[in-house]
């Protein structure tokens, strides 16, 4: 970076949070102090064997390669294949999840219990990946459906 930005470029990171599951930094890149870009980067250690111990390490890259993608010095996309796949592979799980429980509420409660557990995520799902929300809207239907016929929910 310093043959596009010269020496005057600075770069700085900080841990913004860390706690036992996730680490999330940000690196800034300033010019004569003053702040030209930033990248926040978030890592799971339960992701990955390398993130069980280097969860610190990737954040902070990733933090860098972002901020440097911002900048317009790099190659790179924002996020990365890997990143993207991962992301969707978490969405997926959190919809297998929501499914799995859906097919276990046995009363109107629980049924009650389940929306309001799943409420932020489902309209996540919906204003972020539509064509994800119509198949969860399938399927969902279909097992409320289920529930009705059995005389779980009226």
């Amino acid at each position: 970076m310093s043959r596009n930005l010269g020496a005057k470029l600075s770069i700085t990171t900080e841990v913004v949070s860390i706690t036992d599951n996730k680490v999330v930094v940000k690196a800034t890149g300033s010019i004569s102090g003053v702040v030209i870009a930033t990248g926040h980067a978030e890592e799971d250690r339960k992701a990955s064997r390398i993130n069980s111990t280097s969860a610190l390490e990737n954040a902070e890259t990733s933090a860098v390669g972002r901020m440097a993608a911002f900048l317009g010095v790099t190659n790179d996309n924002i996020a990365s294949a890997e990143e993207v796949s991962l992301a969707i592979e978490q969405q997926d799980k959190k919809l297998q999840a929501a499914m799995k429980e859906l097919k276990a509420v046995s009363h109107a409660g629980s049924y009650q219990q389940w929306l309001t557990n799943y409420k932020t995520f489902l309209a996540e799902l919906k204003s972020k990946n539509p064509i994800g929300y119509q198949g969860f809207m399938e399927q969902f239907t279909s097992i409320k459906n289920q529930l009705k016929s059995k005389g779980v929910l009226q």
